[in-house]
């Protein structure tokens, strides 16, 4: 488990225990009358500079946080200028990686492979090659090809949520009883991105015979939460109309027409 937690969550656990020590040794052996003041303060202290060290990001102004920042923008074409200047420079896995990721949002396959691969040459384990990887097999419509990649990149440390991508290259390969299996799980998570929650319960509210029971219902309001999610996928099917996927996506977007977006439509 150790390995899914990062520098900030095991320095922030570390200080939670000198924190106690000293509150500890306040209580016991420091005077009578400065001893509620000094634990309420300390507590206050804490509590602030854990906050501070958990969910302060300071930005990111290196060449590759400015490419990262396009590619989030969605201003690819500027990303992929960067990004190939960057790892012309000074080849690394993550510029590689993101280039790759550039490259297929561009509808470039051919030229994201070959970033990737590089990206696996410098660092063969990376989860977030790995990933990359699975994501241009999907694109492609090796939908077998992206399970394996998806399950790589998990077992090397991805984030969770990938295992809802998991799931999609299980259920277009025809594996739908592992794809449900996956997905399910996927629910348990408490932070999904709105375009992969609309998406996994998608598949899982089309699963369900009967839409009435708890389940379907479920998963009926967990899609409609998540409504704007819908746009990723149909500007993912767009950019892959050519391929299996983007046919596979298609498919599920006019079953989504069938839905009633609205609970007093049911």
């Amino acid at each position: 488990m150790i390995r899914y937690l990062n520098r900030r969550v095991i320095f922030s656990g570390v200080l939670l225990v000198v924190a106690l020590v000293l509150l500890l040794a306040l209580v016991f052996s420091g005077p009578a009358n400065a001893r509620f003041g000094g634990a309420v303060g300390l507590v206050a202290l804490l509590v602030t500079v854990q906050i501070a060290i958990l969910f302060y990001r300071p930005s990111d102004r290196s060449p590759f946080g400015a490419a990262r920042a396009a590619f989030i923008a969605g201003d690819f074409a500027a990303a992929a200028a960067q990004l190939e200047a960057l790892v012309a420079a000074k080849p690394s896995a993550r510029g590689y990686t993101l280039l790759a990721n550039t490259y297929r949002a561009l509808g470039r396959l051919d030229e994201a492979r070959t970033a990737i691969e590089q990206a696996l040459v410098l660092r063969p384990r990376n989860p977030y090659a790995r990933y990359g990887l699975g994501r241009i097999e999907l694109a492609e419509g090796n939908f077998e090809g992206a399970a394996q990649q998806f399950d790589a990149a998990l077992q090397a440390g991805s984030p969770t949520n990938v295992a809802c991508d998991l799931g999609y290259a299980e259920y277009f390969a025809g594996n739908r009883e592992a794809a449900l299996r996956t997905l399910g799980k996927t629910t348990r998570l408490l932070r999904l991105e709105a375009y992969r929650l609309w998406l996994t319960n998608l598949i899982l509210y089309l699963s369900f015979t009967d839409k009435t029971k708890v389940n379907a219902q479920t998963a009926l309001a967990n899609l409609r939460a998540a409504a704007e999610g819908r746009a990723y996928w149909e500007a993912e099917a767009a950019r892959h109309s050519a391929t299996a996927y983007g046919e596979a996506l298609a498919g599920l977007l006019a079953q989504a027409g069938d839905i009633p977006t609205d609970a007093t439509e049911d």
